[in-house]
């Protein structure tokens, strides 16, 4: 009786094989199972993200390798500026401030610890802005910077629109590296301005040039609809690019103090413009 039961069951067990079969196939591809569902593994080096991509260590290696390749641009720079190590050291805390915004960033809009090749060009971008705050921290002069540090910031203007058309090259733009590319320009502008005031070519108004960014955050702690996220405007773009180069101009050693406060100025009002427009949108927005 018993080898009839088995012999009766025999169909039974041979689907429920192939039913066993079916989703460990399912399983190792990540396909989807007749419920529709994903059904994800992670191998011993992977972990999930914030939307259940794996992120493995391979990414996290390539993070902090990315990492440390632009900290490394900022002693590369240090040493050919010849400048004192306190510089280098305070413009390495000041990176360290950055890379811990990157990592809010990205968590805030739930993307893995990874970058694109557009992410790596804004990273070295941050890393020369942490340079020239280490400048401004050490208070250098204008006769100590000469010609290197105007340089330095038009080569930052020239990555500004590298990484745009590499995102856009490489199909890697996203919300993020749109945030992580604003962050970045507005953090340089306000390293910038200050440099400008601390070497004699404006006054302390030119500070609200870099200012101006942040003040609008510290509104809209108090105005929420001042936080919300503005859509992409080739205006805001352009005149982002104006305030780099005209700041840049104004620590030329040629340009002297009465010409920068001219061209830093017609700079001001116009951010103050495009300000003024994207104000207005986020209060009176759809």
């Amino acid at each position: 009786m018993f080898r009839d039961i088995v012999l009766l069951d025999y169909p039974t067990i041979k689907e429920t094989l192939r039913s066993t079969d079916r989703f460990n196939a399912l399983k190792s591809t990540g396909s989807n199972d007749m419920n529709g569902k994903v059904n994800r593994t992670t191998t011993p080096f992977q972990t999930f993200g914030p939307r259940g991509t794996a992120t493995t260590i391979q990414d996290y290696l390539g993070f902090i390798s990315d990492i440390t390749m632009a900290a490394g641009l900022i002693v590369v720079l240090a040493i050919q500026d010849g400048i004192s190590a306190a510089v280098g050291l305070q413009a390495g805390a000041v990176f360290i401030g950055l890379v811990a915004v990157i990592v809010l960033l990205q968590r805030h809009y739930r993307v893995e610890h990874k970058l694109g090749p557009a992410d790596r060009v804004t990273l070295m971008r941050s890393a020369i802005a942490a340079f020239c705050a280490g400048l401004l921290f050490h208070g250098v002069s204008a006769a100590g910077l000469g010609w290197w540090l105007p340089i330095i910031a038009g080569t930052a203007l020239v990555l500004d629109g590298v990484d745009g058309w590499l995102a856009r090259r490489t199909g890697t733009a996203s919300a993020f590296g749109a945030r992580f590319d604003m962050e970045t320009d507005a953090f340089f502008i306000l390293v910038l301005s200050a440099l400008v005031w601390q070497l004699g070519k404006a006054g302390p108004w030119i500070l609200v040039i870099g200012a101006m960014r942040y003040l609008l955050l510290a509104a809209a702690m108090a105005e929420r609809r001042l936080g919300a996220e503005l859509p992409p405007s080739r205006r805001r773009q352009v005149v982002c690019v104006v305030q780099v180069a005209t700041l840049a101009l104004c620590l030329l050693p040629v340009t002297t103090s009465g010409a920068a406060t001219v061209i830093a100025a017609a700079a001001a009002v116009a951010l103050a413009y495009s300000f003024t427009v994207d104000i207005v949108w986020l209060l009176h927005r759809p």
